[in-house]
């Protein structure tokens, strides 16, 4: 485990906001020879005890809009939760342990992933549009946007689809206990605020929380594969899935099918989608069905 550790030091982050700790990564490179020993011999009691540090539960959460639409509303920001560097450190170590596992994800998701990008679903939905217009198929789309993902994930559901994935055992363990019993303190241009204590959650800002978001929201693959969807020759196209936003299409008949699985996805998983940025598009062809969503 010291190779691992001294590796993950060495390719820390530089000029990177700390939690509320005061510990920068310049500290953890520039702290020497003894600095390194004390780190590795922590990180390796902690693996070995399982037992995480309360200074590791404790995170500042400050609001950031998210670049789009009226400041004054709060849909408009997400909560930027700034982490302990220390703790981030041994997310990544179980990460690299658990690397094969954690990218085994279905191709419809591109979240998350090492590789791949959002510009392989945009050609793909261009493909879509002329194999459609070629066949004269009547193709509707449906676009989801997941309201606010990381406050509404239950980490009971994230963690059991990590079970499905083969991660067990210690590492299970460990993942679940770091996003347990956290104290989250709010961040504002005035100071700290009064702390909000959180039973569970899957902390936004964390290393591991993007890639279980996005094995969550992929296990939607696993359901979609049972139901009747489009295909282009031998490829099934299933919904498309951004990280968290989902773009599903189907033939024009059919597509209020496959918005009712998604649907109960959403409530299976208790999501929430938002109502006002999740969209439906005609890809092809002049039939408008009402969709309910």
């Amino acid at each position: 485990m010291d190779e691992e550790i001294t590796e993950v030091i060495n390719n820390l982050e530089k000029d990177k906001a700390t939690g509320p700790d005061g510990i920068s990564n310049e500290m953890i490179q520039r702290g020497g020879k003894s600095m390194r020993n004390s780190i590795i011999r922590m990180m390796e009691k902690i693996y070995s005890t399982e037992e995480i540090p309360e200074e590791w539960q404790t995170a500042y959460i400050k609001n950031t809009y998210k670049g789009k639409g009226s400041k004054k509303l709060m849909d408009n920001y997400r909560g930027l939760i700034l982490n302990p560097h220390l703790s981030k450190m041994f997310e990544k170590i179980i990460e690299k342990k658990e690397h094969e596992k954690l990218q085994d994800m279905s191709e419809y998701q591109c979240g998350a992933r090492k590789g791949k990008s959002t510009r392989e679903h945009h050609f793909t939905i261009r493909t879509i549009k002329e194999v459609a217009k070629e066949d004269k198929e009547d193709i509707t789309a449906v676009y989801f946007d997941i309201k606010k993902c990381f406050d509404k994930m239950r980490p009971k559901e994230t963690m059991k689809e990590l079970w499905l994935k083969g991660i067990k055992g210690k590492h299970w363990r460990l993942i679940y206990k770091l996003n347990m019993d956290n104290t989250l303190i709010p961040i504002t241009d005035l100071g700290e605020c009064e702390p909000i204590k959180v039973k569970e959650m899957i902390k936004q800002g964390s290393v591991l929380g993007s890639v279980i978001s996005a094995i969550t929201i992929d296990s939607l693959t696993r359901i979609m594969n049972k139901q009747k969807t489009w295909s282009i020759g031998d490829i099934k196209i299933n919904p498309l899935l951004f990280q968290d936003d989902i773009f599903a299409a189907n033939k024009t008949k059919d597509i209020q099918e496959t918005v009712n699985v998604i649907q109960t996805f959403q409530n299976l998983k208790r999501l929430q989608f938002h109502e006002e940025k999740s969209k439906k598009s005609i890809l092809n062809g002049k039939r408008d069905e009402p969709i309910y969503i």
